[in-house]
């Protein structure tokens, strides 16, 4: 998959706008921008990242604050990129992807704090509480999201099934 999509990033921009394009990568992007090269390769980078962490978690097993600033750096990384280019094609997506790169970096962040660097046990009991505390209000907003949108498609259901009972009464009552 990585290769199939440095093909699609190697071909010409203009190509991207074209019908066989869409008909042939579509699920590749689906909910990218295709305006430029940059935000196609979101689902590249979004892979990349998981080797290099893999990678990295191999090659320093003996080492976990290595191990920890690796998942950071890329975290950085792939926030900066996300924050510059904006790679998908909805604003909310867009959004919610940036607070939870944030979240994951910040909690990267606290991560160091369990390391032998810091033999405080009230230290990493606080910094414990204050990572808890990062992971539940991004697992609240996540979830928040998806019970609105969730919601949503529940309740244009209902309406939609509503309509058809309304038009079926109507016209029961008509032919009476």
């Amino acid at each position: 998959m990585p290769l199939a999509l440095l093909y699609v990033w190697t071909r010409n921009p203009k190509s991207y706008e074209l019908e066989t394009f869409e008909r042939s990568w579509a699920s590749f992007y689906e909910g990218v921008r295709t305006v430029n090269k940059y935000t196609l390769m979101f689902n590249f980078f979004f892979m990349l990242r998981r080797i290099a962490l893999v990678y990295a978690i191999f090659y320093f097993k003996d080492h976990v604050t290595f191990q920890i600033m690796s998942l950071f750096a890329l975290n950085i990384t792939l926030l900066i990129y996300q924050g510059s280019t904006r790679p998908l094609t909805w604003k909310l997506r867009n959004r919610i992807e940036l607070f939870n790169e944030a979240c994951i970096t910040a909690v990267a962040i606290h991560l160091l704090i369990f390391t032998d660097w810091v033999t405080d046990p009230l230290a990493r009991e606080t910094m414990g509480h204050t990572m808890l505390g990062v992971f539940l209000i991004c697992l609240a907003l996540n979830l928040t999201v998806v019970f609105y949108f969730a919601f949503l498609a529940v309740r244009n259901i209902c309406i939609k099934y509503y309509r058809v009972l309304a038009a079926k009464a109507a016209a029961r009552s008509s032919q009476q």
